[in-house]
């Protein structure tokens, strides 16, 4: 298939799914977008409402609270998780103030992050797998805490973004590395990495686009100013 890695076994005889390399945006994603998105919006207003985890939403909301008022973790008290999500949590209530609205729209920004995140991974295996996997991730993850600001949801979509960012560079490291190759194989590639002076490299960049107003490279090749008297002298003996 075009635009396609269609290798249909791996070395050790497992089937490997197929891989794009046309990664370019277009209809097709704004439509997986525009489902992941209805899907995050769909249970907004509910869970906005909703109780929510009483222990653990109420860890999000007084713990960086008392950051703010000068307390520190694991030292004025005891917290379970890395301090990260806390200190996040008590610069956006710093910013917004403390409330379980802003709670649960950090809450929501990571589902986000995590889904959104999960398609843009995925795309190489076709929007298809890349719009249901960013959308069992938002069922997953709303579906026991709701939109609490839990700090593995936060975690989770740091890994994912990492992964991208990651198989990104991967990318455009094989891209470049096969435009590398494909320039090496060419006449003038050759000639640029054969030792100069030997008869295969003068011909070889003689011969190369560019270059052929320019028959010698090497000094050797260039016919002195003595040698162009003797050969017309010789022509005219000749004659």
């Amino acid at each position: 298939m075009p635009g396609v890695d269609s290798e249909a076994e791996a070395p050790d005889g497992i089937a490997t799914p197929e891989v794009t390399t046309d990664l370019r945006w277009g209809r097709t994603d704004a439509l997986g977008l525009a489902v992941v998105t209805l899907v995050l919006a769909l249970p907004v207003a509910g869970l906005m409402r909703y109780q929510g985890p009483p222990m653990e939403e109420g860890f999000m909301l007084a713990f960086p609270e008392q950051i703010l008022n000068g307390s520190w973790p694991h030292r004025d008290f005891l917290h379970l998780y890395g301090p990260g999500s806390l200190w996040v949590l008590a610069a956006v209530y710093k910013v917004l103030g403390v409330s379980l609205t802003v709670e649960r729209s950090v809450g929501l920004v990571q589902h986000a992050a995590v889904a959104y995140g999960l398609f843009v991974l995925l795309r190489p295996f076709g929007r298809v797998v890349a719009t249901s996997s960013a959308v069992v991730s938002v069922l997953v993850l709303i579906g026991p805490l709701g939109l609490s600001a839990m700090a593995w949801n936060g975690a989770l979509a740091f890994g994912i973004w990492g992964l991208v960012a990651g198989t990104t560079a991967a990318r455009r490291y094989r891209g470049d590395t096969a435009m590398k190759a494909t320039s090496a194989s060419s006449p003038a590639g050759v000639a640029r990495q054969a030792p100069a002076g030997t008869p295969s490299t003068r011909a070889i960049r003689a011969t190369a686009p560019g270059n052929a107003s320019r028959r010698a490279i090497d000094s050797g090749d260039q016919a002195s100013p003595s040698d162009s008297a003797r050969s017309a002298s010789r022509t005219a003996e000749s004659a």
